[in-house]
């Protein structure tokens, strides 16, 4: 039987699938060491404070990965599981605060499409440059 249309259609879907799945995930940044905190409500419109934010809710490792045109800053706790998500594209940045160069507000994304803001923090000025400056590598 001769090729028809449909028959192109589905080739050309599953060559797509194969690129898709063929893609592979980079690491852009893995730091050890990583803390979140919950965030207290913003006074004003002026940046968050890290000496504000109390004890950190959890401590894990932070990495941030891509694959393809697709980014992700990872929060995973020690068994491997993720305490959070953050989406990464071309506009994304990390908020700063207004007293520490190691404390960032970092958007979060749950599976349903819900979002919540958390504090971030690291214990070293290097990490949290690290952080930064892989998501910049992955939006070059």
């Amino acid at each position: 039987r001769p090729l028809l249309r449909s028959d192109f259609l589905l080739i050309a879907a599953a060559s797509r699938e194969v690129q898709m799945t063929t893609e592979v995930l980079k690491t852009y940044a893995s730091i050890d060491k990583c803390f979140a905190f919950k965030l207290p409500p913003r006074t004003g419109a002026g940046q968050y404070s890290a000496k504000s934010w109390g004890e950190p809710v959890w401590e894990g490792m932070c990495k941030m990965v891509g694959k393809g045109g697709r980014g992700l800053i990872l929060l995973e706790n020690e068994n491997g599981g993720y305490f959070a998500k953050s989406p990464v594209d071309v506009d994304t940045t990390l908020e700063g605060v207004a007293d520490s160069s190691r404390y960032f507000v970092l958007k979060v994304v749950g599976d349903g499409g819900r979002h919540a803001y958390v504090g971030i923090g690291f214990g070293d000025r290097a990490h949290a440059f690290d952080l930064k400056s892989g998501i910049q590598r992955f939006q070059s």
